[in-house]
């Protein structure tokens, strides 16, 4: 079962934020073109969601488009202690 933040406070960020998701689509669009996967870290590098924003609106990127989930890791940022987070690839011919 799908959780509320999923249900609920994702689609209403994609209302509201569309603009800087467009944006950080882009920018793993771009990176997935250049490598074989990437994840929500690789973007924020590049693309940090707006300041105050909870930080699991990054997963948000990957709900829509080209995208396979090829795996997981822990992540490197210090802030998010070695929490598990997901790779992504492009799926074969894909475009957003």
């Amino acid at each position: 079962m799908r959780d509320l933040f999923e249900e609920q406070i994702l689609p209403r960020y994609e209302e509201h934020r569309g603009d800087w998701l467009a944006e950080a689509r882009r920018v793993a669009l771009e990176l997935g073109r250049q490598r074989e996967k990437v994840c929500v870290d690789d973007v924020r590098r590049i693309c940090p969601p707006p300041a105050g924003q909870d930080p699991r609106v990054m997963g948000a990127i990957f709900r829509s488009g080209p995208w396979q989930k090829v795996g997981m890791s822990n992540s490197r940022r210090r802030t998010c202690h070695n929490r598990p987070i997901s790779w992504f690839s492009l799926v074969e011919g894909g475009e957003a």
